[in-house]
């Protein structure tokens, strides 16, 4: 009688862990899916207020050529000139637009550009027309977005405040690198990156996330640093859709 009931204590015991054990699965994929839909839905939101910003410029631009017009037919031609001016320079801080074949990159980076704007740092950026088929739409955003933003910061906290992004093909690969200026050696006191309260400043924040998402597609990071620049590049291999 006490063998029957330590085994069906141990079928107990069993079960329980077992239970446990498909709870914490269940919790860890509902979390990832949690995680991914507000992803969705900040990428969602953020896309709605630059079309909105987009239907706003179309409207500005109506009412200022009827005033750029109605200073010509005047003969007010200097008033013409000057107003022109203050457009231009106004739209060039509030409106950057890059245009590629991938209307996701597209909204990232016109977003980044506009944020680098606003923060007095010079941004160049090379973009070659690439699909990153591969990945989906949230772990895309999720591996430039930080790239991006990890850059922006530390470009911002540089005295030189300068931002280079090239998106292009290389032998078979479609990459990512982008380049920040620096004014000290990040790798030298932090050569993992490991994130703390004061890397999150520059370039702790997101690279686990960053090394996470290119593990996970079999893709390749390299991060150096040269010339009073930060540079990572990430490299995944082209899809091929034989």
């Amino acid at each position: 009688m006490r063998k029957k009931e330590k085994d069906e204590m141990k079928q107990i015991e069993e079960m329980c862990r077992q239970a446990v054990t498909e709870n914490l699965d269940l919790k860890a994929k509902l979390a990832h899916i949690t995680n991914a839909y507000e992803e969705q839905k900040r990428i969602y939101d953020e896309m709605l207020e630059v079309y909105q910003g987009t239907r706003r410029l179309k409207h500005d631009m109506r009412n200022h050529l009827m005033m750029i017009a109605a200073c010509l037919q005047k003969g007010k031609t200097e008033n013409a000139l000057q107003y022109t001016s203050e457009i231009l320079d106004k739209m060039n801080l509030e409106y950057s637009y890059i245009v590629s074949g991938n209307e996701l990159l597209n909204y990232i980076l016109n977003e980044k550009l506009s944020a680098a704007q606003h923060k007095g740092v010079y941004v160049k950026a090379e973009i070659e027309n690439l699909k990153f088929g591969k990945l989906t739409g949230v772990d895309f955003s999720a591996l430039v977005g930080n790239i991006l933003d990890n850059a922006l910061n530390g470009a911002e906290n540089s005295c030189e405040k300068q931002m280079y992004i090239t998106v292009k093909k290389r032998r078979g690969y479609e990459t990512v690198k982008v380049s920040n200026s620096i004014d000290c050696s990040v790798l030298q006191g932090n050569p993992m990156l490991e994130t703390t309260k004061e890397d999150r400043e520059v370039h702790g924040f997101g690279i686990a996330q960053i090394r996470s998402i290119v593990e996970k597609y079999n893709g390749m990071m390299d991060i150096w640093e040269e010339n009073e620049m930060f540079h990572i590049q990430i490299m995944f291999e082209e899809e091929n859709l034989l």
